[in-house]
């Protein structure tokens, strides 16, 4: 049995001044073990847009096995923050779900002799260019122009294809955005930096935990907003850094 207790409704505004927890799942079971299988289970099909959540978070917790035989501690975070954090993109079989509503129908595209007919698309995955192999089977009737691809906790919006949509990322123009709302806890760099690949630059505190915003390639600090103890939004652009010629 799960329980949703929230003080929020669809329509609702929040400002960037709330406690990150607007919302909470409960699950019961007779035993531990299953009442964090109801969780973890209730958790993984949860679809929340376009706020993000933790859900993704949650669901690799408690699947861990620490977690699992009931011997975690305050340090577990802290040292197994890479297997606990959820995957960038939804899976392969997630993604093809999703991708056949955006497609038309049509019986004899990607036909192949002997094998299974295959057709690659491109789409825009919140905004990314991504390309998914597809099978021969669309949407009954007029393709949508977006879906919510949920996935591990985790929603993205998958859209139709449009070139001008594509939007410029980190990796291409080094800027560095807010990946939600939250507060600079830490500033590690100044103007006219050298950095590496990878090297954190600011941190970041929302829903209760600390993310580490890293350079995507080495450069040099080219312009930078944060400013610690400053409040961000999602999206807000924190630092600039320009690739090495």
């Amino acid at each position: 049995m799960t329980r949703v207790d929230t003080g929020v409704e669809q329509g609702a505004e929040i400002s960037p001044f709330y406690d990150p927890m607007i919302a909470k799942v409960i699950a019961w079971g007779p035993d531990r073990a299953t009442a964090r299988e109801t969780l973890a289970a209730a958790l993984d099909g949860a679809v929340v847009w376009p706020v993000r959540s933790n859900a993704g978070f949650l669901v690799q917790a408690l699947d861990h096995p620490d977690f699992v035989a009931g011997t975690v501690d305050t340090g577990l975070i802290a040292r197994e923050s890479e297997a606990l954090m959820p995957a960038t993109q939804p899976r392969e079989e997630a993604l093809i779900e999703a991708a056949r509503a955006l497609v038309a129908a049509n019986p004899i595209a990607g036909f192949r002799l002997n094998a299974a007919p295959r057709r690659t698309a491109r789409f825009l995955l919140d905004d990314e260019a991504i390309s998914i192999d597809l099978d021969a089977y669309g949407a009954e009737g007029t393709p949508a122009d977006e879906v919510l691809v949920s996935d591990a906790g985790q929603t993205w919006l998958l859209q139709r294809w449009r070139a001008s949509g594509v939007a410029v990322g980190a990796a291409a123009d080094g800027a560095i955005l807010s990946p939600m709302p939250g507060r600079i806890i830490a500033v590690d760099v100044v103007e006219g930096d050298r950095v590496v690949s990878g090297q954190k630059l600011v941190t970041l505190e929302a829903m209760k935990m600390e993310h580490s915003l890293t350079a995507p390639f080495d450069g040099v600090v080219a312009e930078l907003v944060a400013v610690e103890g400053g409040q961000v939004s999602d999206g807000t652009m924190l630092v600039r850094v320009e690739k090495d010629a």
